[in-house]
């Protein structure tokens, strides 16, 4: 599961908990999700990802929103929270053709609207705002540089932030002698992949080593600038693991280039796992690793993550130690599950 869809599980899961009934609607395929969530939960899905062409796509999607139009009539649902731009326009049809009065809380996870890119959608950003929004809407933001780019008036909105997920482990295994750094996301170009890749031939020599977890459209440029540089013995393409937020653990930093970001999950689940992060200036990150929470890169190519790296790597234990502390403090205070789950039932009741 992504981010999104991950905070959307513990959420319902959370609401379940405080004797709340729960209906969950993916548009895509339920999936790993019918495993996750609880088994109070009602679980449907519009099955779009079983349509064979654009033609039975729409007629699914149709006909989701009438079954989903009903299910809110007959159960008496009077509160939707959609996730995801898709989603949020669903939301709104909804409350288009039912005639019982619903309230939408639409969240916003990122800090902008975009697909798999850096460059603004001009389009959803149109839809978003001239056609899901209205007076009585509530639009919830993750990340406080989404909310400040979005920049709405005469909408009713917040800020309720995302709460690492992972589970706390021990740390590395003390026999390990290499310095490991970790990537966990989506090889695209707003991830700026292929450059950490890149910072790694500063450091052949160096007893560091990258691990990198996921997929993407650029993992041929990425396997093509590890071949170019002789990176092999540095650098290991390590696919999917589902459960690598756990073993965060078994690193000793994660290590963020992203050109644009709003609130990095995984930022946060590092720094509850006590790894210290290493991240550009995007978003909400300088506000999560201020105050020697953190490494920032100051840049996106690859010889500023370099020099970031090289800041960790001469760094003495002790000062490492400091950040990791700060930075559970700082999860602990601000980001807990308690916190976060109060701020939503706030809202919600």
């Amino acid at each position: 599961m992504g981010g999104s869809e991950k905070q959307a599980v513990w959420l319902a899961n959370k609401l379940v908990e405080e004797n709340k009934k729960v209906y969950f609607v993916s548009l895509k395929d339920a999936g790993i999700l019918s495993t996750e969530l609880s088994p109070k939960i009602s679980v449907n899905n519009f099955k779009l990802r079983n349509a064979k062409n654009p033609l039975t796509k729409f007629l699914y999607f149709c006909l989701g929103v009438i079954k989903l139009s009903r299910l809110t009539k007959s159960k008496e649902i009077i509160t939707t929270i959609t996730f995801l731009f898709h989603s949020n326009v669903v939301g709104k049809l909804l409350k288009i053709i039912s005639r019982e009065k619903i309230l939408h809380i639409a969240t916003f996870r990122s800090d902008r609207l975009s697909k798999r890119d850096s460059k603004i959608s001009r389009f959803r950003t149109l839809i978003f705002k001239n056609f899901v929004l209205d007076k009585d809407i509530f639009v919830v933001f993750n990340s406080m540089s989404g909310l400040n780019n979005m920049n709405l008036r005469n909408v009713n909105t917040r800020v309720i932030f995302n709460t690492p997920l992972n589970n706390v482990q021990l740390g590395k295994d003390s026999k390990e002698q290499n310095t490991k750094l970790v990537f966990i996301g989506r090889f695209d170009e707003l991830k700026n992949v292929e450059n950490i890749v890149l910072s790694m031939k500063f450091l052949l020599f160096e007893d560091i080593v990258l691990d990198i977890y996921g997929k993407g459209p650029d993992l041929t440029s990425i396997e093509q600038a590890i071949s170019e540089n002789s990176l092999q013995n540095k650098v290991k393409l390590k696919g999917i693991d589902k459960e690598i937020a756990n073993k965060l653990s078994n690193y000793d930093a994660l290590i963020i280039a992203s050109t644009h970001d709003a609130f990095p999950n995984v930022l946060i689940e590092a720094m509850n796992a006590g790894v210290v992060p290493i991240s550009t200036k995007v978003g909400d990150c300088e506000w999560l690793l201020n105050e020697n929470r953190g490494i920032f890169i100051n840049g996106f190519d690859p010889e500023s993550i370099y020099l970031s790296i090289k800041d960790f790597y001469e760094m003495d234990l002790s000062k490492k130690n400091t950040i990791i502390r700060n930075g559970r403090n700082f999860i602990n205070q601000n980001l807990s599950e308690e916190k976060i789950l109060k701020d939503w039932l706030e809202l919600l009741f």
